[in-house]
């Protein structure tokens, strides 16, 4: 036996099946009615249909889960005063409005958000939906499940889209479970749009919710940890220039106590060899010339002693000093060699310092090992000092006999002797530059026709800008 919904035709006196159901469930009709409009309606087991007037087509309104049974059987439909109609079973009654009910369903369909999960845990955001609020949640609340429903005859979620901001780029269909679920959502601010239809102009239902990033993660967070980081680093580099400067410090006073020590052993040195040439017009008997010396060599002295209380002293003193000291060596060798001293304006007239008798030993190297060994010719020395870059450059040029035939002449002499002013002197040069530089003095033997012509000395030491 064929089921459905039949015709009758009066004038064929004929039935004819309608073939146009929109799905195979409606096996059985019970009630048919007819409303003002002329739309005819009729109950089935499962849902509800009605035939507009005019039209070769049904339209299906299911009816709510928990209606459905295999024995709904809604024999009679029966109108009310207040418009509404009524069917019933042997179990249910279901009242429906002919009248609005197409018009809620097709043309009027809201979606209502009816539940917010969390790992399965039901949370109650009615009031915070209902004021437009936002939900926040924990950055371990990441697992959500929204449930909605239609505001339509049936509530069954039919035909509906939604879409998460920063999720689904394009609408997604709803399943029938009324149900869209995210799992492993990232910290931020999330948008749930949810509508009926596919129409663009179909209301929008809106659910705000924020997951809030661990603490860890917050801007306030990483600004704490870039400020304590900074304070760190601040108070390390402090530090670490406290501890440079503090070395810094310790290695100058090292080296002022060498070269305090390096210029106490110069200065006896020094003035052991002119209490020798005292000595020596005593002992010749130049008693006249032994006071002019010994006149001179108090002054020199002085001017020693005075030196010895400071690392540095003004250029033009210590070109002093060192102009008496040759003066002595010229008078104690009875002028038999010639000097000239030259020194630029700048540096006589400027406040340079230098360390005092500083070049005294070459100077005395060259008198005695150079120009005194020599037998013939005239002897000279020659002292140029000017401001090369960022040093005072001393000169010293002599045409004495050179330092080949000057140490041959110690060996025989004095084979013992050894001199150490010079060593000295260089120390104390490359202590007071301390730029670990090689260069700080040059040693050149002069040549004239392949024969040793004298020595020049070239002697740079560091402008002192404190």
């Amino acid at each position: 036996m064929r089921s459905g919904v039949f015709f009758f035709n009066t004038a064929s006196k004929e039935f004819a099946r309608y073939n146009a159901l929109p799905d195979e469930t409606a096996t059985n009709i019970y009630a048919i009615k007819k409303d003002s409009e002329k739309n005819i309606w009729m109950t089935s087991d499962y849902s509800i249909y009605e035939l507009g007037s005019g039209e070769n087509k049904l339209l299906k309104y299911d009816l709510p889960v928990g209606l459905m049974s295999a024995s709904f059987e809604m024999l009679n439909i029966y109108p009310l005063k207040n418009g509404n109609w009524l069917s019933a079973s042997k179990t249910e009654a279901v009242i429906f409005n002919p009248e609005k009910i197409r018009s809620v369903q097709k043309r009027n369909e809201t979606v209502i958000i009816t539940g917010f999960k969390i790992f399965d845990k039901e949370i109650n955001v009615d009031s915070l939906l209902h004021n437009n609020k936002t939900i926040r949640l924990k950055s371990d609340q990441n697992f959500t499940v929204i449930e909605f429903a239609t505001n339509s005859y049936a509530g069954i979620a039919k035909n509906i889209y939604y879409k998460l901001s920063g999720i689904d780029k394009d609408w997604v269909t709803a399943n029938d479970k009324g149900a869209a679920s995210y799992t492993n959502l990232s910290p931020g601010d999330y948008t749930f749009n949810i509508k009926a239809g596919e129409n663009a102009n179909s209301p929008l239902t809106t659910l705000h919710f924020v997951i809030t990033p661990p603490f860890f993660a917050t801007w306030w967070f990483k600004v704490l940890v870039i400020l304590f980081t900074a304070i760190i680093i601040y108070f390390f580099i402090r530090r670490r220039i406290k501890n440079i400067r503090y070395k810094a410090e310790l290695k100058h006073k090292v080296s002022e106590t060498e070269m305090l020590a390096l210029r106490s052993q110069m200065n006896p040195h020094f003035i052991f060899n002119c209490l020798s040439a005292i000595d020596n017009l005593v002992q010749t008997n130049q008693p006249d010339k032994a006071t002019t010396y010994l006149s001179r060599f108090a002054k020199l002295i002085r001017s020693v002693l005075e030196s010895t209380k400071h690392n540095v002293v003004p250029f033009y003193k210590d070109l002093e000093a060192l102009q008496l000291y040759i003066e002595l060596e010229q008078f104690r060798f009875g002028n038999k060699f010639h000097y000239t001293v030259h020194a630029d304006e700048e540096l006589l007239m400027g406040d340079y310092k230098v360390p005092p008798l500083l070049v005294q030993p070459f100077v005395e190297n060259a008198i005695h090992h150079g120009l005194m060994n020599k037998l013939r010719g005239e002897k000279n020395l020659a002292i140029n000092v000017s401001i090369q870059a960022e040093t005072i450059q001393y000169i010293i040029k002599d045409n004495g006999v050179g330092r080949m035939k000057a140490l041959e002449i110690q060996k025989q002499n004095k084979p013992e002797h050894n001199s150490y002013g010079i060593e000295i002197s260089s120390q104390r040069i490359q202590l007071y530059n301390q730029n670990g530089k090689q260069n700080n003095i040059a040693i050149v033997d002069l040549i004239c026709d392949d024969k040793p012509a004298g020595t020049e000395v070239t002697i740079k030491i560091k402008i002192d800008n404190s």
